[in-house]
């Protein structure tokens, strides 16, 4: 069985790129387990595991929605963490109009739902990058301060033209995500 989601890539740009690195100096002295940049993305779905039947499901339901879907802009200027600054285990990244995101999670959670693809949880979906996993903060105070300087300002600009259906493989050196099926956005007025 393999352990797949679906999720839209995010392309970053050389100021988020920047925005971040500022970020790490600020909390070196903290325990934060980084997301490499090249793996951000948005997850609508995790598939703790899929088989093939399960599997094709999910890639036609994909397929439905992505042919039903305007590209649209991503602007992300929100900085939290989940679940509270006390407590915080992720530090993430967020649009602050999300209608775009929360708008195609809910027709593809339909149309995965009429196909028996999805099984629905107890959790809010919240749109969001994540940055990075904490696993200890030194300093809630200053950890508080940054999420307030860092908050409400528009970092990345980012097209979301498709969503990718990954396999996640575990390996020493994190996680590997391999596209098992990519689906553009292309909807037009003429059809």
């Amino acid at each position: 069985m393999k352990r797949t989601f679906l999720a839209i890539p995010v392309t970053l740009t050389e100021a988020f790129c920047d925005y971040l690195g500022e970020i790490k100096e600020t909390l070196k002295r903290d325990r934060i387990v980084w997301v490499r940049p090249e793996q951000m993305h948005i997850t609508f779905f995790f598939y703790g595991s899929a088989s093939g039947e399960l599997e094709k499901k999910i890639h036609d339901a994909a397929m439905r929605v992505s042919a039903a879907t305007h590209p649209g802009t991503l602007e992300f200027n929100k900085l939290g963490v989940f679940p509270s600054v006390r407590r915080a285990r992720t530090l993430w990244m967020a649009p602050e109009d999300d209608r775009y995101l929360k708008d195609l999670y809910l027709k593809l959670r339909k149309e995965l739902q009429s196909v028996k693809a999805f099984t629905p949880g107890e959790k809010e979906f919240i749109p969001h990058l994540t940055l990075g996993r904490i696993k200890r903060t030194e300093d809630i105070s200053q950890f508080s301060r940054l999420l307030k300087r860092f908050e409400r300002r528009t970092i990345l600009k980012t097209p979301a033209e498709k969503m990718v259906y990954y396999q996640s493989t575990l390996t020493t050196d994190g996680p590997v995500y391999t596209p098992l099926g990519i689906y553009a956005f292309d909807f037009q007025l003429s059809r």
